[in-house]
């Protein structure tokens, strides 16, 4: 089984210290541009603390901290461009079980539509980065560490 949890840590083009989500010990972006180098996944930006939008945060967290029974399509990086869904947005298929929360798939965001309500339902899915399972206990306590720190910055 994987882990999850969160840190403070600048990141590829942030240099402040910011909310971050490590898989296994280490930055998402990270794990994700190893295991898919030719992406540009290096130093994209958590959605949940980045997104400049209101209306884009209220779809993006909600997707998010959402622990019930089921798959769910969640916008979790960004790029620290332009902070909003208009550039790159990696986006994770979340299954939640009854003991486990399984992230299936991850890819990039291929809506074409300006609507932020359509965000992740059309993604290129990368081929190459394997599903990652996490305790839901653990998952939990991230979500429970991101949520605070969000509420904390607003």
């Amino acid at each position: 089984m994987d882990s999850i949890s969160t840190d403070l840590r600048p990141s590829a083009y942030v240099g402040e210290p910011h909310r971050q989500i490590l898989v296994n010990g280490r930055p998402i972006d990270l794990v994700l541009s190893d295991l898919a180098p030719n992406e540009d996944l290096r130093g994209l930006v958590p959605a949940f603390e980045f997104l400049l939008d209101e209306h884009e945060r209220s779809i993006a967290n909600p997707r998010l901290f959402d622990l019930k029974p089921g798959t769910h399509l969640v916008p979790l990086l960004i790029c620290p461009d332009d902070l909003d869904f208009s550039c790159t947005v990696v986006i994770v298929e979340v299954i939640i079980h009854s003991s486990a929360v399984t992230w299936s798939r991850i890819g990039r965001d291929a809506t074409n539509s300006a609507d932020p309500t359509q965000v992740g339902f059309n993604v290129s899915w990368f081929d190459n980065i394997p599903a990652f399972t996490f305790a839901l206990q653990q998952y939990r306590n991230a979500l429970q560490s991101l949520s605070s720190s969000t509420a904390t910055a607003e």
